[in-house]
């Protein structure tokens, strides 16, 4: 897990950081203000920013991380270039925390910050498809008013068991959360992966899936397949 102390800095000049560390300059405003930050010094990134952002500008993997709450919505971006790596996340509006940690870690920070875990099993399985529009629709009404939610969706010509079982998963939902990642092996093109999982507490995990722009798929899932679907958004150097 982390190893070093967070750097905290204005959430405006990561933009300036990252021009600074590939070689660029920012406007002399800006530059200001990273003196003044302690950010840089006599116009040069301060050692501990400069080993960070080293990482950030080059790096072998790029992993996102977007958890959705009832109350909020918590981002994360992870950079790792061969053993070390760096954890950013917006504390508030306007503040920026990077941190160093090992790119080892990396499979256990994503477990903390989706919060994966144990929850029960639903007694059954499969998946279900679902006109992306309609089901949208229908959540919106479901908290107010679950008849016409699950009118909309029978409208839609989704199976009523199904229909039902996913709203009741949604009304249910602990967080919804999306980790999307690149990296480029080795001879290869970049590899882009994704998975966008609903855990529903005690109504289990679903993972969500979309076909094309018009259709989303809701499946079943046991931890054990989830954390495979975790697992699969990195590469084995990392997993």
């Amino acid at each position: 897990m982390p190893t070093t102390a967070p750097l905290t800095l204005p959430r405006r000049l990561i933009p300036a950081v990252m021009l600074l560390g590939c070689g660029g300059a920012p406007t002399p405003p800006v530059a200001a203000e990273l003196e003044r930050s302690g950010v840089t010094v006599g116009g040069n990134l301060a050692v501990r920013t400069a080993e960070l952002v080293a990482v950030m500008t080059e790096p072998d993997l790029i992993v996102s991380v977007a958890v959705t709450t009832r109350d909020a919505e918590l981002l994360s971006t992870i950079w790792s270039t061969g053993p070390q790596a760096v954890w950013g996340r917006p504390v508030d509006r306007d503040v920026y925390q990077l941190r160093s940690i090992e790119a080892v870690t990396i499979p256990l920070l994503l477990a903390q910050l989706t919060g994966v875990g144990r929850r029960p099993e639903p007694p059954f399985g499969g998946s279900i498809c679902m006109p992306s529009r309609a089901l949208k629709t229908a959540l919106d009404f479901a908290g107010d008013d679950p008849d016409t939610a699950l009118g909309i969706l029978l409208d839609a010509g989704v199976d009523e068991t199904w229909a039902d079982r996913v709203l009741i998963a949604n009304q249910h939902m602990r967080a919804r959360w999306r980790v999307s990642s690149v990296w480029t092996p080795p001879d290869l093109g970049p590899s882009v992966h994704e998975a966008t999982v609903l855990d529903a507490g005690p109504a289990g995990y679903w993972h969500i899936t979309t076909s094309d722009t018009d259709h989303v798929t809701y499946t079943v899932a046991s931890l054990a397949q989830t954390m495979r679907v975790l697992r699969g958004c990195l590469p084995d150097l990392v997993v």
